[in-house]
């Protein structure tokens, strides 16, 4: 856990720029058929296991925060 303000921030800022990125190549197939909340879980725990995110340890909370900004990106309410 950071307890830096500007180091928390940076952190949250790049788990965001590296999920939009991680969305960014997949959002063609979303067009076609839309992702379940099954498969969005398993996208967001394929994420907070790539090696970018390995020295985050509690992965619990960040594939949830992964999940839930996978949905605010995609919007899909609409």
């Amino acid at each position: 856990p950071l307890y830096a303000e500007e180091q928390k921030a940076n952190l949250v800022e790049d788990v965001n720029a590296l999920a939009r990125d991680f969305l960014r190549s997949l959002r063609r197939g979303f067009l076609v058929s839309p992702p379940s909340l099954e498969r969005l879980r398993e996208l967001a725990k394929q994420l907070a296991g790539s090696r970018n995110l390995e020295q985050i340890r509690k992965k619990e909370p960040l594939e949830r925060y992964l999940l839930v900004y996978f949905i605010k990106c995609l919007d899909l309410k609409r």
